[in-house]
């Protein structure tokens, strides 16, 4: 049985022609979709805080503040590239958010052929670029390695900025596993996926929503002589009060 090269797990029937399942495809997509988000973010950060007035101290030890952070200047910079660039280079730390998306531009467009972007770009222009190209990214060998660029750029960015899409439980079982482990991902209220944390069953807002709707409309189990006798909560006194007068109060 053949497997994704990104996250190990078996693919399915319908992946088979695939080196990445859907569900590592989605977070490629869902990178490439935050990072023009977090540029103007990221340009907040730019600057260090002032020192707060009637300390008398410049900055840490006395010395003058820097005028800009040095890695979130890196990360905004222009990112001319480098002959090593790609993934088939040696690199370490985080490099500028358009040196790595340019050497993935160049990557696939030397390979598939497609015609790269031209003149300066900003990152949103090279993000969708890359966009269009990851359906054919993903029965290539090397899809895990853009899949890890992009989760440790994105992952040192939320580092600096402190923001990263919500979380939040659902109340649903996995339509796959039954498991009560669904959670809902996205940015304020809108959602972006629902996965499943335990067999990492991967819904659209469309197919999250399906599934609500069937749960709902789902029969449930014919009630039994026990649950014939549950009263609201609202009217449990009303009860015990006619009970007491039709046979008087229970010692």
């Amino acid at each position: 049985m053949s497997r994704c090269v990104v996250c190990s797990r078996p693919l399915r029937p319908d992946e088979a022609h695939r080196t990445a399942c859907h569900r590592c495809e989605h977070h490629i997509r869902a990178w490439l979709r935050e990072l023009p988000l977090q540029l103007p973010i990221l340009e907040v950060f730019l600057h260090p805080s002032a020192p707060r007035p009637g300390t008398g101290r410049p900055g840490p030890g006395g010395r003058p503040a820097p005028p800009v952070r040095a890695d979130v200047l890196n990360l905004l910079g222009p990112g001319a590239g480098r002959p090593d660039d790609g993934p088939d280079g040696d690199q370490s730390g985080p490099r500028p958010i358009a040196a790595v998306l340019g050497a993935w531009i160049r990557f696939i467009a030397e390979r598939r052929p497609a015609a790269p972007p031209t003149g300066p770009q900003a990152p949103l222009h090279l993000t969708r670029w890359i966009a269009t190209h990851i359906d054919w990214a993903v029965r290539q060998p090397w899809i895990a390695d853009l899949h890890r660029e992009l989760r440790d750029l994105v992952t040192h960015i939320r580092r600096i900025t402190g923001v990263e899409p919500r979380r939040r439980p659902s109340p649903l079982p996995c339509p796959d596993c039954s498991a009560f482990a669904l959670v809902a991902t996205g940015w304020a209220n809108h959602v972006d996926h629902v996965e499943c944390a335990v067999c990492g069953r991967l819904l659209s807002p469309a197919a999250y929503e399906a599934h609500a709707i069937a749960g709902r409309t789902a029969p449930g189990p014919e009630p039994g002589p026990a649950d014939q006798e549950v009263y609201p909560d609202d009217r449990v006194d009303d009860r015990a009060a006619h009970e007491g007068e039709e046979g008087g109060e229970k010692p």
